[in-house]
This record gives C-alpha cells, sequence and structure tokens, in this order.
C-alpha cells in the first residue's frame, strides 16, 4: 500500500498526459451524470468531500522529483484539502438542461486548464434545478482512466444510499506485471516474439495512408467539443442483433461508424480506416490488480479499402483484429512497444512534448478515429432505491473524432467528441446521423 507522504512515479500514460498539458487546451475526462431524483446542493456536496477522504489519487498534486515527475496525495486532515475541494466544487442554478448554456457550460469544462502542482485533478459542476439534475465531473486523465471515474461513480452512489463505503489507497502505476511473465527465463521469448509481432506490422503498414475523416485538418491542438446522442433502438435489440451477426456491440458500433466515415469521407484521402480502440490491462494482472490509474493500452484497428464496399466483412475484420491484439496482451507480445514507450520518457517532459507538437504538424501518427465502447453500467444503480442515474455520459477529447458509448436503462448513448478547428457541429451532427443510420443498416434486414 502507498502512503500519502509517498510520491508515487508517472507510468508511460500518466507521463503522455502530463506532458500534453503543455501543448493542449485540457486532457480531461468530462463525466455526466443524471440523477432521477433530485438531491439538494448540501447533500451532494457532503458526499463528494467524503469521497475525498477516500480516494487520494484524486486528492493528489503532481510534483517533481529528481528526474521527472511525481503523484503526491495530500493527506485527508490537511487543511488544504478543504480548501483545494471547495475550490474544485461549483454550483450552477437555473440552467435548463436543453438550453445554448448548459452546452456551453460542458463545453468550458472540456477545455478548462488544470494547475496539477496547486489543485486536485478533479472538479464538480452541480445543477440542482432540473427534475433531474446533473452532476458533472471534470477528471484530468493523469489522476485516472475510464474505469477510475466508474469505481468512483458507483462508490458516490453507494454513499447516496447510505451504505458505508471503503478507501482506495492509491495503487502502483507500474504495468510490469501485465506485460511481463512471471517466469523470468520467458522473457527473452517473449522479446523475440514481440520484436517479430513489432517487424510485422511495419511491413503491413507499408503502402498504407489513413483517412482523416475531417476536410480540413488541422496540424495543431486547440479547443474541442462534444455531441452527444441517444441511440434509437434500444439495448436488447442491439444485444440480439450482435449475436446474430457474430459479433460483440462493440464491433457491431465500430462497423457501424467505419461504414459512416465510408460514406462521408473523400476516398481520395486514403486508403485505409485506423479506428483506435483501448483494452484494460488490469485482467492481466496476477495479483495486486489496480483500480485508479492508467492501465490501458491502445491499438489500431485497420479496415483496407477493398473492404469498403462489404459490411459483413467489415465486421469480421474488426473481429479478427480485436482478438489477435487481446491474445497479444495474453501471450504478452507487446514488450517491444512498451520498452520503446519507457524510452520516449527519458527524453523529458519538455523535449516529449515537443516531439509530440512537431509528429502532430508532420501527420507522423494519423488516425481516422477512436472509439470506447463502456458497455451497460446499469450496475451503478444496484445501490439502492434513494440515488440512481438515468444518464451516465463518457466524454474525452483526443483531438480527433472520438466515439464514446455507455448504456444504461435500456438505452446506448453515443457521444462524439471533435476538435472544433477540424469539425463544425453541423459536421458531427452529420456524422451521427450517418453512424445512425448504418447501425440500423446492420440491425434491420436487406442491408
Amino acid at each position: 500500500m502507498i502512503k500519502d507522504k509517498e510520491i508515487v512515479k508517472l507510468n508511460r500514460s500518466d507521463f503522455l498526459f502530463f506532458a500534453m498539458d503543455s501543448l493542449i487546451t485540457s486532457l480531461t475526462q468530462l463525466i455526466t451524470l443524471r440523477f432521477k431524483e433530485q438531491h439538494d446542493v448540501d447533500e451532494i456536496k457532503q458526499a463528494l468531500r467524503h469521497l475525498m477522504s477516500l480516494y487520494p489519487r484524486f486528492r493528489s498534486v503532481v510534483q517533481p522529483t529528481f528526474f521527472s515527475y511525481g503523484i503526491k496525495a495530500i493527506e485527508k486532515d490537511d487543511r488544504r484539502v478543504d480548501i483545494l475541494f471547495n475550490e474544485a466544487f461549483r454550483v450552477k442554478k437555473n440552467i435548463s438542461l436543453d438550453s445554448e448554456q448548459y452546452r456551453n457550460l460542458r463545453r468550458d469544462m472540456l477545455n478548462e486548464p488544470f494547475s496539477l502542482e496547486m489543485s486536485f485533478p478533479i472538479r464538480f459542476c452541480y445543477l440542482p434545478d432540473d427534475p433531474r439534475p446533473v452532476l458533472l465531473i471534470s477528471l484530468h486523465h493523469i489522476a485516472g482512466d475510464g474505469m477510475s471515474w466508474f469505481h468512483f461513480t458507483h462508490s458516490l452512489l453507494a454513499f447516496l444510499n447510505g451504505k458505508n463505503v471503503s478507501e482506495v489507497p492509491m495503487d502502483d502505476p507500474d504495468v510490469t506485471q501485465a506485460l511481463i511473465d512471471d517466469s523470468f527465463y520467458k522473457i527473452p521469448f517473449q522479446f523475440f516474439k514481440s520484436c517479430k509481432r513489432f517487424a510485422i506490422d511495419i511491413i503491413r503498414s507499408k503502402g498504407e495512408k489513413i483517412i482523416r475523416p475531417s476536410s480540413k485538418p488541422a496540424d495543431f491542438y486547440g479547443p474541442v467539443n462534444s455531441y452527444y446522442h441517444i441511440i434509437n433502438y434500444d439495448i436488447p435489440l442491439i444485444l440480439s442483433k450482435s449475436r446474430e451477426l457474430g459479433c460483440s456491440v462493440t464491433v457491431l458500433f465500430m462497423a457501424s461508424l467505419a461504414r459512416a466515415i465510408i460514406k462521408k469521407t473523400d476516398k481520395k484521402k486514403g486508403n485505409v480506416i485506423g479506428m483506435l480502440v483501448s483494452f484494460d490491462l488490469r485482467p492481466y494482472f496476477n495479483k495486486n490488480k489496480p483500480i485508479l490509474g492508467n492501465f490501458v493500452r491502445a491499438f489500431m484497428i485497420k479496415i483496407h479499402e477493398k473492404y469498403f464496399n462489404e459490411p459483413l466483412e467489415i465486421i469480421e475484420q474488426i473481429k479478427k483484429q480485436l482478438k489477435e491484439f487481446q491474445n497479444q496482451i495474453k501471450s504478452k507480445e507487446i514488450l517491444v512497444p512498451w520498452i520503446l514507450d519507457c524510452l520516449y520518457m527519458l527524453m523529458g517532459k519538455k523535449q516529449y512534448s515537443r516531439a509530440i507538437s512537431t509528429a502532430r504538424k508532420k501527420g507522423l501518427y494519423p488516425i481516422t478515429c477512436q472509439v470506447s465502447n463502456l458497455g451497460n453500467l446499469d450496475s451503478l444503480n444496484t445501490h439502492g432505491e434513494s440515488a440512481k442515474l438515468c444518464e451516465a455520459i463518457a466524454t474525452v477529447p483526443v483531438y480527433g473524432m472520438f466515439m464514446t458509448i455507455t448504456g444504461l436503462d435500456g438505452k446506448f448513448i453515443s457521444n462524439f467528441s471533435y476538435p472544433e478547428a477540424e469539425f463544425s457541429e453541423a459536421e458531427i451532427i452529420d456524422y451521427v446521423n450517418c453512424f445512425e443510420k448504418e447501425l440500423g443498416h446492420y440491425i434491420n434486414p436487406g442491408y
């Protein structure tokens, strides 16, 4: 167990998010929680303040170490906790959830910079006046990934339902256990297989040109916005159709988005759709599985132009590659990319940030889009009747088109975040409508 006074080193993902802070407005996850019942301001504020005493990772600040940076939790009885929490908790009254004011508030929170050395990596904004009030949670990505806010939300709902919530100590951010076999004699074989896989991927990528869906791709980072949409097909229907097609719901959503991009994008821009998708590494820890932090690994699913007019083959290609990447993690064949990531960290924050900016300008790491399906979140509503959610929406800016999907109360909600320099809201709405249409073609006969 890591104590509050200890400085926890940054892993590769933590370091990347910290380095990006000098290039972009904010690398935050904006979580929208909408309650089924009304809760007064004091109830929500007291619940969140109590949870801050139980989540040291969320009451941490970034501190320099001799060679790099680390995260240090402020002790729970330190008076700075109250001061910084009061700064982090806000209330906005008389805001209608279908108003431009509400949409601007969400946009502003998504872009609001953090001072990670002097403030908590989490902020709250409560809108109490709607019959179904909203709590907006802005969580800087250095504090944790999607599973981290999901765990925090579980604790919030449990506490509001009168249950005791246990403290969640800071986890060791090291991901080595998930990447290297416990039997050290196997490591050379892992390294050899990883080198072979890495070389194969490079050979495969020759001649590929990744399609970027924007009509005006930018070579810089700027403000982002988001648009969310309730999918018109309910969860049971989508589950039933995905089983009929022999794929997961995630694959069905990815295929639908790929088809939308094919329909909306000029084919002269490239010959491959590159969809970034993340795998959670926690299940691959043999012991002491971490809870809070950044423990994901991203892979790119590629759909080549020869499959663009074959909807079922697109599903098969996505299924095949997702399985392939999952097997690579299971057999611990991603050692080489991990080593390269660690070497990049030796550049230091300033040079690392400069390298990221240069790569952006030169288009060295283009992606078409990113997809994350958090699945059915009905487990959030199992803590009691006093506090339940009717919506839980995740928004993450990745400075490209990023579709996140969450399911709750029998419906899926898609959320598209996008850089304002590359897309207008009208263009994103057009993509969303096209995505919904392509999903309908998969669900209904005759596509």
